[in-house]
């Protein structure tokens, strides 16, 4: 899928990643500026014919999960309270992720 001269990955998540992936998605926005300072749930935001959503509902951003490698390690540690899972894992959860693109 293409828009805007970006190109899209849409991808199944592994059940047993998925709540730790919007886990650490949903701590990332609470630790890591956005640009322009908009909100990440205001940016991905769904409005159309159907139906409207404040924010997203079981999406996962990979540019977002994928700010987690550039993250000091202070940041990362904050970033993983809560997951059941430490920072190298997570690491190697999020560089497996990457590498699918």
């Amino acid at each position: 899928m293409q828009s805007a001269g970006s190109i899209y990955l849409f991808g199944l998540i592994t059940e047993s990643k998925q709540n730790l992936l919007m886990q650490l998605q949903q701590n990332l926005t609470a630790n890591v500026d956005s640009l322009g300072g908009i909100s990440f749930n205001t940016f991905r935001a769904y409005s159309g014919e159907a139906r409207a959503a404040q924010e997203p509902l079981r999406f996962v951003d990979g540019e977002l999960i994928e700010a987690f490698l550039d993250c000091s390690p202070e940041i990362q540690e904050e970033c993983v309270k809560g997951l059941g899972a430490g920072v190298e894992e997570v690491k190697e959860t999020v560089e497996a992720l990457r590498r699918l693109h």
